[in-house]
């Protein structure tokens, strides 16, 4: 009797084993052959806009208002090749999906009829000028190779012509496309505005005197520089910032005070650096303040 239970209950247990083994398998199978979504390949420069601010519904994109976006910042937005004379605008197209696999060619094109169409619909400013398309620079085509999720390329504009026109927003749309992938709609264009003034830069600054303790309050609200110098007029050292990137975004620093040990008359100067924009010349304004302690 107990050897019929005993080979009773192995029967059973090899049933119950196999039993859950066809279970699993088949959920695995399920798994395994369940649809994914499709991946897609979409711009980085235009997924970058804050929140989708400014993305609207006149065209399949947005707008990367390049001077208004925070500089300060561990992420760099552009490099300069005084080289080549081009202010390079980072930029890429990121591939969104659950695999990697296969590359990827994607089409790159520079677009005119979208700031046309932004200008008339008042979403752009009405003194927004079209960028020269042999100003700027961009590669007719990328590739994303295989196990990559992105690729990166410049959009080059001509260093010399933004200098040259002083005070001005200039604009161009980038549009990419795929006979690979299918791009996301609603970031396959970007249109970089920019104004020139980013390659000048404005020393500028207050003071506030304070008579009885001989100290002066100073409130930096220089413009587009990388770094800053203080001058405080009685031979003690100068006082030098600097930040990683540029200050283009109208930040105003907090006050830093000057205490003067003896009564006279002090020129404050302060010296603002920005961007380079030649090998061997040095881009700086210059302010200066006399200020009278009592």
């Amino acid at each position: 009797m107990r050897n019929y239970l005993s080979n009773h209950k192995s029967k059973i247990s090899t049933v119950l084993v196999c039993l859950f083994l066809t279970i699993t398998s088949c959920e695995y199978k399920e798994i395994a052959d369940a649809p994914f979504p499709p991946e897609t390949v979409y711009l980085t420069t235009a997924a970058i806009v804050k929140k989708g601010a400014d993305r609207n519904g006149l065209f399949a994109g947005a707008i990367y208002r390049f001077n208004f976006v925070d500089a300060i910042s561990p992420s760099p937005r552009f490099n300069i090749d005084l080289t080549a004379g081009r202010f390079n605008i980072l930029s890429g197209v990121q591939r969104g999906g659950v695999t990697s696999k296969g590359a990827v060619n994607i089409n790159v094109v520079l677009n005119t009829d979208t700031i046309t169409t932004l200008k008339s619909a008042g979403v752009l400013p009405s003194t927004t000028e079209i960028l020269p398309l042999d100003k700027v620079l961009i590669p007719a085509t990328l590739q994303m190779e295989d196990g990559s999720n992105s690729a990166l390329f410049n959009i080059g504009l001509d260093m010399a012509f933004l200098r040259s026109n002083p005070n001005k927003s200039y604009a161009i749309g980038v549009t990419i496309s795929s006979t690979d992938r299918t791009v996301t709609n609603d970031l396959r264009s970007v249109v970089i505005l920019i104004n020139t003034n980013i390659l000048v830069p404005t020393a500028d600054f207050t003071s506030t005197l304070n008579a009885t303790t001989k100290t002066v309050s100073l409130v930096n609200r220089s413009l587009n520089w990388v770094n800053y110098t203080w001058d405080f007029g009685d031979n003690s050292p100068l006082v030098t910032a600097e930040v990683s990137s540029i200050n283009n975004n109208n930040r105003v620093l907090p006050a830093i005070t000057k205490t003067y040990a003896a009564a006279g008359t002090y020129n404050i100067t302060l010296t603002a650096v920005g961007l380079p924009f030649a090998v061997g010349q040095i881009n700086q304004s210059v302010k200066t303040i006399s200020v009278i302690v009592p």
